[in-house]
């Protein structure tokens, strides 16, 4: 699954050379471990276009049916329903859940 940022940790090498590595989760441990040999480092944090252009996507019906599962009720489906119309359940969040499910 598509994070929403872009980690790229670069750090001096012992030639002098930049060194990078790209990471989709904050590189907390690795800064650590460059930080304790005393190496220079920098780190960029950009937006990850991957996870912009799953946001931009339309829902389809088979997504629905994924994220629904084969075991869901109609009653679940009015429930779900129900939420959504009373403000209780995010259509964003809901967007979410199912785009999350299909992407696993």
């Amino acid at each position: 699954m598509p994070t929403r940022y872009k980690y790229t940790l670069q750090h001096l090498g012992d030639d002098g050379e930049w060194i990078t590595e790209e990471y989709k989760f904050y590189p907390k441990a690795e800064m650590d471990r460059i930080e304790a040999k005393g190496k220079i480092w920098k780190l960029a944090i950009t937006k990850n276009k991957e996870q912009a252009e799953i946001k931009m996507k339309k829902i389809t019906i088979e997504q629905v049916q994924f994220w629904l599962g084969s075991d869901c009720t109609r009653t679940e489906i009015l429930e779900i329903l129900a939420e959504l119309a009373n403000g209780e359940y995010d259509p964003k969040v809901l967007r979410t859940d199912i785009l999350y499910t299909c992407v696993q």
